[in-house]
């Protein structure tokens, strides 16, 4: 009975781990006030040039996964998008002229801002990174901070 009785725990524990990180919706994925859908149509070409401007620069990318050339688009401010099949697919925050969801988080801001909003992920947090899952999706942002709590960085990644 014991042994059962463990066991039981051991999943209980295991199953609440696994929602150890907070979710930011779809219609949550916002830059600027923007919402950008990652791999979506909705996000062509104009939608990006008229939020962010042209780019400073912009390179060929390749994508691994999709098998897909891509490009992308670099912005001297600190912002790089990651564009396939006229979509994003991916972003870097490293400047401060960005903020990211709804709740306005910026590179620059200390980490412990985002307590009341994301206490799973904030009390999950390790190794200089915080992460927020995406959507239904089995990927997410991660956001970087420096030895001081302040972040220097939010992307988008997938494992």
């Amino acid at each position: 009975m014991k042994k059962i009785f463990l066991t039981v725990l051991i999943l209980i524990n295991f199953c609440c781990k696994a929602q150890q990180y907070d979710t930011v919706s779809q219609t949550g994925l916002t830059i600027n006030g923007v919402n950008f859908l990652i791999t979506s149509v909705t996000n062509d070409i104009s939608l990006i040039v008229n939020t962010f401007g042209q780019p400073d620069s912009n390179e060929d990318y390749f994508f691994e996964t999709d098998n897909v050339m891509g490009k992308k688009y670099i912005y001297n401010n600190g912002l790089v998008l990651y564009i396939a099949n006229n979509s994003l697919e991916s972003f870097e925050i490293t400047g401060n002229s960005y903020s990211f969801t709804s709740n306005n988080i910026k590179v620059g801001d200390n980490i412990s801002s985002l307590q009341t909003n994301y206490p799973n992920s904030f009390n999950s947090k390790s190794n200089l990174k915080f992460k927020l899952n995406y959507a239904n999706w089995d990927a997410g942002f991660l956001i970087e901070y420096n030895s001081s709590g302040i972040i220097t960085k939010i992307w988008f990644y997938t494992p």
